[in-house]
């Protein structure tokens, strides 16, 4: 009770608290909402829509053919199912959640709906196309929510008749078990629109971070040099199973390979594309990811990637990746795999706040360990720096630097408050 660890596990109930507390204030100001809109029946959307109806809403839920629309509808029955299973719900109460889901093909029932959630395919074009159709048959107060995880919301609104209407939602996969919520705000969302999206995040039992757009938001954009780092650790000869075994050793949940078996290559390498165009060179997506797509290495869902799947469950890395790579073992010191991932995060979170993504350091602690996954025993990325030392956090960055390019070039909010002897927490 009286270690470390134990004192960085209450903090994080604390900061939870202090989290929730401004949530559940913003929420104040916000509409009542009814019914909601899901556009798109996939994984996220379907499962978007299943916490939903458990929560007592009525959904309507829309995809452009019945097969979409049958996958998704049987994908929140199993969720129903697997909470009665376990006694979560009664029976009855299952039946009377499925019975507030609408499937649809149409946009005719979002005439009377004042928000919709879109979770359609990750590409800006489709989801102003959509967001246009909405319009096009919604009423004017209707509030329309974007599920993406990279592209600004403001592009997003351009497409829109009601910009002050718009606003993200980032949800997590899978949707019934990741507890964070990221809301981003572009410049013309309204404070209404903010309050009312919380509430409604809220409702669905999420905790929820409220955060300024930009691409990748906060949590993509800082995933992403970490995951980028593992790929780099590879490609300098680490083995796949090293770099996962070196992560979950450090303590995250999942290694970063295996995180991007699980995502999806494709769905990782466009993530980075669209921070390499906002962002330079420094986010340069390592030659390995394009090597594996082109080579038709999407990780589960193609049923190969950095690790080989059998009937759906992974078998053990994929030797064939090495003599695909042009691999030569280095062997790369685990102790020094885990700290340049980790690093690398850190800084992207140093860059996000200067840069007024995110504000507050309660935010960016629950948002990496609720959201990310980073080991709630070390108190938060920014509680582990603090306890390392900011000048030791940027001399380990000054020496990869030096070592492996400017992509750890340490940023700037580091640099000074190691200079002044600051922490990021009292």
């Amino acid at each position: 009770m009286v270690s470390d660890i134990a004192k960085h596990l209450m903090g994080i109930f604390f900061m939870k608290n202090e989290v929730d507390a401004r949530s559940k204030k913003m929420a104040e100001d916000g509409r009542s909402v009814s019914g909601v809109g899901v556009l798109g029946a996939g994984l996220m959307g379907a499962g978007i829509a299943g916490v939903l109806v458990r929560k007592g809403a009525d959904v309507v839920m829309k995809d452009r053919d019945f097969d979409a629309l049958a996958d998704g509808t049987e994908y929140v029955a199993e969720r129903i199912r697997e909470r009665t299973r376990r006694r979560k719900m009664t029976e009855v109460e299952g039946k009377e959640a499925l019975a507030r889901l609408h499937p649809t093909v149409l946009y005719v029932p979002f005439d009377h709906l004042d928000f919709v959630i879109e979770a359609v395919f990750e590409d800006l074009e489709i989801k102003r196309t959509v967001l246009e159709e909405t319009e096009s048959v919604a009423e004017e107060n209707l509030i329309f929510a974007s599920n993406t995880s990279t592209i600004p919301i403001a592009e997003i609104a351009e497409a829109s008749r009601r910009p002050e209407n718009v606003v993200g939602m980032h949800f997590f996969s899978p949707v019934h078990k990741m507890p964070l919520l990221e809301v981003i705000r572009h410049p013309e969302t309204s404070e209404e629109t903010v309050a009312t999206t919380v509430a409604l995040g809220r409702r669905m039992g999420k905790t929820v971070i409220v955060v300024n757009d930009g691409p990748g938001f906060f949590t993509s954009r800082v995933l992403g040099p970490y995951v980028n780092e593992a790929v780099w650790c590879l490609s300098q000869g680490a083995r796949i199973e090293a770099v996962d075994e070196a992560l979950t050793r450090w303590g995250w949940p999942v290694g970063a390979l295996t995180l991007l078996d699980e995502v999806g290559l494709d769905v990782g390498h466009h993530a980075g594309q669209v921070m390499l165009e906002h962002f330079g060179d420094r986010l340069e997506v390592p030659p390995a990811f394009q090597t594996m797509i082109d080579e038709g290495r999407k990780g589960r869902k193609s049923g190969r990637g950095f690790y080989r799947y059998e009937d759906g469950e992974k078998a053990g890395p994929d030797e064939a990746v090495y003599e695909l790579l042009d691999w030569e073992e280095s062997g790369v010191p685990a102790s020094e795999i885990s700290e340049r991932c980790w690093l690398q995060m850190l800084n992207e979170v140093a860059r996000t706040l200067e840069d007024g993504v995110i504000e507050n350091p309660a935010d960016v602690e629950i948002g990496v360990i609720f959201g990310l996954g980073f080991p709630p025993f070390r108190g938060g990325i920014l509680r582990h720096a603090d306890e390392i030392g900011l000048s030791t956090v940027v001399e380990r960055l000054d020496h990869y630097r030096d070592r492996y390019g400017h992509r750890f070039e340490a940023a700037d909010l580091l640099r000074k408050k190691a200079e002044e002897g600051a922490t990021f927490h009292p």
